[in-house]
């Protein structure tokens, strides 16, 4: 829980001073989704 948390106030902080765009943002969290899935299933197929 405090994983997701932090990598949520990292998003916004990133967007506040303004070193990414929203867009930026919602498409690493959309990348590291989908890395995600698809550790879980290979590790879950092992």
């Amino acid at each position: 829980m405090k994983a997701i948390a932090l990598m949520i106030l990292m998003g916004i902080s990133s967007v506040y001073v303004g070193a990414h765009w929203v867009s930026d943002v919602l498409a690493g969290y959309c990348v590291g989704d989908a890395i995600y899935l698809v550790t879980v299933r290979y590790l879950e197929r092992s």
